[in-house]
């Protein structure tokens, strides 16, 4: 987005912060519909436990992410978050 689009890196880091949180509620959403009305094997525990490490998380992210993008210059913030992504990619496809 940042390289592609033009995007600024606070609209870029923004968007990202957004759409992070959406993922982050709704996952556990979904588990509990699904411990509610469909056969999950996790039970109430494995919910409880993404609503207490997640929802912070996220909210946690939310408030150091602008304060540490201010520090850094927008090309430190283009590697940084080409990196961050590289990383996750990797861990997703060795999984």
């Amino acid at each position: 987005m940042i390289v592609r689009n033009r995007v600024p890196p606070p609209v870029a880091v923004a968007t990202t912060i957004a759409v992070v949180l959406a993922a982050a509620a709704a996952a556990p959403i979904w588990h509990l519909y699904n411990l509610t009305f469909g056969h999950s094997a996790g039970g109430f525990a494995q919910v409880l436990l993404m609503l207490v490490f997640t929802i912070p998380g996220v909210v946690l992210g939310d408030q150091l992410g602008p304060y540490i993008q201010a520090c850094l210059d927008p090309a430190t913030t283009q590697v940084v978050i080409a990196l961050a992504l590289l990383g996750v990619g990797s861990v997703m496809l060795s999984v």
